[in-house]
């Protein structure tokens, strides 16, 4: 690939599709876009991809695709994790999204999802802060603990946005029992080894949560940890603005994106999973990051010829 190329990395979620194009040379973002699909509606019990969620994905991917074409983008890398990696008919929408669109979709394991996903979120930390970074999807998530430098434990648990939303925010806004069972069903899951040796100093809250706690008017304070994520918040004032949130039906959540108004649906969800995590962590510290996969590939891959 020509030094001077711009390429795209479009990573393809259990709720979000998201497209980064980068120049090549800088690596800097050219442009981004974050649209919701909920691939993991309805996925559960039977773990199928359903039609009406592929045709949303096809039809965010043939969106991307205008753009790509009309931008003369021809480098591009399509990936998908955790929700494609469980479905018993991930070929047919890697088949789907072949015949239509001529592009490969490439499922990633779960530790080299890990791995990558690490590597793009702790890149610029110093090297002796003891770190977890959380991965919060629609139906799993994903705790990586370690240095900058290297991983000490990876946890992956079966429980995400889409299907907490399922089975316990059914009502809008959720009343106080709903929120209850499901800080007990996200901690009866989680369960992490007694290490102090790897107790985190920091919590990395990823995936466009920076975003989030900024529109949504967070208590954030300065941050000197890392030149990429130049906020955080302490765990008290985290939970305090969430118990202003959970009470906010969507309506009033969709007003804060309304670019993307249903990514906001996963709001109380994520963040009770970030809390629990937190308490069992012990970690005081929150760090919010638009950090994600598509940053871990592009450390991989951007030394790399990338092609369909």
């Amino acid at each position: 690939m020509h030094k001077s190329a711009k390429f795209a990395l479009i990573d393809l979620g259990s709720s979000t599709v998201k497209l980064n194009v980068y120049e090549y040379e800088t690596k800097n973002v050219f442009h981004k876009d974050v649209r919701t699909v909920n691939m993991a509606e309805n996925f559960y019990p039977k773990l199928l991809i359903t039609e009406e969620a592929m045709e949303r994905v096809l039809a965010v991917l043939k969106r991307y695709k205008k753009y790509l074409e009309g931008e003369k983008i021809e480098n591009i890398k399509l990936v998908t994790t955790g929700i494609a990696r469980k479905a018993k008919n991930s070929d047919l929408l890697v088949k789907k999204i072949k015949e239509i669109l001529n592009w490969n979709l490439e499922i990633i394991s779960g530790e080299k999802e890990a791995e990558l996903f690490y590597l793009g979120v702790t890149n610029d930390f110093s090297p002796d802060l003891r770190l977890a970074a959380i991965n919060v999807g629609g139906g799993s998530t994903e705790v990586t603990i370690g240095t900058r430098d290297s991983i000490n434990k990876r946890y992956s648990f079966p429980i995400g946005v889409s299907k907490l939303n399922e089975q316990f925010l059914q009502v809008d806004p959720p009343t106080d029992a709903m929120i209850e069972e499901m800080f007990s069903a996200i901690n009866e899951v989680m369960e992490f080894e007694d290490n102090n040796e790897y107790t985190p100093d920091v919590l990395i809250h990823t995936g466009g949560e920076l975003d989030y706690m900024e529109i949504t008017k967070h208590p954030l304070e300065e941050s000197f940890l890392s030149p990429s994520h130049p906020k955080q918040i302490t765990k008290s004032k985290f939970l305090e603005k969430y118990n202003e949130i959970k009470k906010m039906p969507k309506s009033r959540l969709y007003e804060f994106m309304p670019q993307n108004p249903k990514w906001m649906d996963g709001a109380v969800a994520c963040t009770a999973i970030a809390l629990a995590i937190a308490d069992k962590l012990g970690v005081n510290l929150i760090v919010p990051s638009n950090k994600n996969l598509n940053d871990g590939l592009l450390l991989k891959y951007a030394e790399e010829e990338i092609s369909l």
